[in-house]
């Protein structure tokens, strides 16, 4: 790791106006492989007018930062003194196989109906994020053999807030039509950030100790810029993601080639802590994570594993912190999984594990009134052998019960007799995750999500 290197290069940088483009120049060689791609993220543009605006917001998120990385550090020290060796994979952190559930509320900020994207657009991207931070993606085995052994599961899931910030029930999806045809990085007063606020035709972020605002609005494209997040340690005011309506889900608006939703995993982990995997800088310079291979810049569309090489090694391309196109980046490192845990529970966003804004992180045993599709499913989420299901009415006919997990893997099936009305649900071979219940009769369809958590 190169933590120190990297504090005091990016504090110099920040105060001499840029603070994470210092590296940009090393990268160009990098970038020059695909002109007619997007630049992607736009945090070191954003980061950029911060330090115009507030440089020692940059330092304070910086510090953090390490601060973080030398807790690992620490703990990796010890274990491999313990152990012999540095422990391999998952997530670190205390209880690292516990599921974290971050509240999160989705701003649409629209000008044209087509920016007011669909509340399935929305769901899709949540699911995203859930199977990404698990490691259940589909298309993580498309990752080389050789990064696919030091892959890691944040075991984060995010979930659609269910309260507002008075009380009030909600869908976790604030909708508010704006005068402004697109947000753009300008000087003035703070470019992109105007999207983060009511009072300049944006909508205000709830708060930050309780969610994780997401704002999907219209940015400016001239600059290829598809979202970009600050890292944690800043203004409250301006936390939270910003994704453009086109790059947002796996659904709707979404346009390749990056119509799968991972401008948002990339962007989030941004706002986790996480750097580029270059560092944003060249092989000088690392993103502070021994598992992710040195490269000298982004690596763009979905490179050919025999070319995408640089500073002496394999470019770990698959990684979510890269550019590539959204089917060719399948993977966190072990170590990111680790640090994203640990800026959640050590420093950072602890407070988000308290908030109660969705029933995952209540410890109510039934969450109460039927859901609309009229099924209760108790307890949940689960952390024993079985929970029980119940209609509010017997049923009429014959009837199904099958269960599906997070990738719509069909994990349990059983038929019911006519009459059924309640019945056990046994969570055998069910591993930690989010499910959905699916109780069929005749024409009627009922479904219900489950989280199982650690047992």
């Amino acid at each position: 790791m190169k933590t120190t290197t990297l504090k005091n290069a990016l504090i110099a940088a920040s105060l001499a106006f840029s603070p994470v483009l210092a590296g940009h120049a090393l990268a160009q060689d990098h970038a020059a492989q695909a002109e007619h791609h997007h630049g992607r993220c736009g945090q070191q543009q954003a980061m950029e007018q911060l330090a115009k605006r507030n440089p020692q917001a940059v330092v304070d998120m910086q510090t953090l930062q390490d601060e973080v990385l030398e807790v690992m550090q620490a703990r990796r020290a010890r274990s491999a003194a313990q152990n012999g060796n540095a422990r391999q994979g998952g997530a670190g952190g205390p209880d690292p196989d516990s599921v974290i559930y971050i509240p999160t509320v989705v701003h649409v900020v629209y000008n044209t109906p087509a920016q007011n994207i669909s509340t399935a657009q929305v769901r899709s991207q949540i699911r995203v994020l859930n199977e990404d931070y698990a490691k259940l993606n589909v298309d993580f085995g498309d990752a080389r053999s050789e990064f696919r052994a030091v892959a890691g599961a944040a075991n984060i899931q995010f979930c659609l807030a269910e309260w507002d910030p008075d009380g009030n029930a909600t869908d976790g999806i604030v909708r508010v039509e704006t005068t402004e045809a697109s947000f753009d990085n300008t000087d003035s007063p703070a470019g992109w950030d105007n999207v983060k606020n009511d009072n300049t035709n944006g909508s205000t972020g709830w708060p930050r100790n309780q969610y994780l605002n997401i704002w999907v609005c219209n940015l400016e494209d001239g600059g290829g810029i598809l979202g970009y997040a600050y890292p944690p340690g800043g203004s409250s005011a301006l936390d939270g993601v910003v994704i453009s309506y086109r790059y947002f889900g796996d659904e709707g608006t979404a346009s390749p080639p990056y119509n799968l939703g991972r401008t948002t995993t990339h962007e989030v982990g941004h706002w986790l802590g996480l750097r580029h995997t270059w560092g944003d800088g060249g092989c000088g310079v690392d993103d502070g994570f021994d598992d992710t291979p040195d490269s000298d810049g982004p690596n763009y569309g979905c490179p050919n594993p025999f070319s995408a090489v640089s500073c002496g090694t394999d470019d770990m391309f698959e990684n979510y912190m890269d550019y590539t196109d959204d089917r060719c980046m399948v993977m966190f490192s072990a170590e990111q999984a680790e640090f994203m845990r640990d800026i959640i529970i050590r420093n950072g966003r602890t407070q988000l594990l308290s908030s109660e804004r969705c029933y995952f992180n209540t410890s109510i045993a039934d969450p109460g009134a039927d859901d609309q599709d009229g099924i209760r499913l108790w307890p949940n989420p689960a952390s024993g052998q079985q929970v029980q299901w119940g209609l509010e009415a017997a049923s009429t006919k014959d009837g199904m019960l099958t269960v599906y997990d997070a990738m719509g893997r069909l994990v349990h099936s059983r038929q019911l007799a006519v009459g059924f009305q309640n019945g056990t649900l046994s969570l055998d071979g069910f591993a930690e995750g989010v499910y959905t219940v699916v109780l069929e009769s005749g024409s009627t369809l009922r479904q219900h999500r489950l989280v199982v958590v650690a047992r």
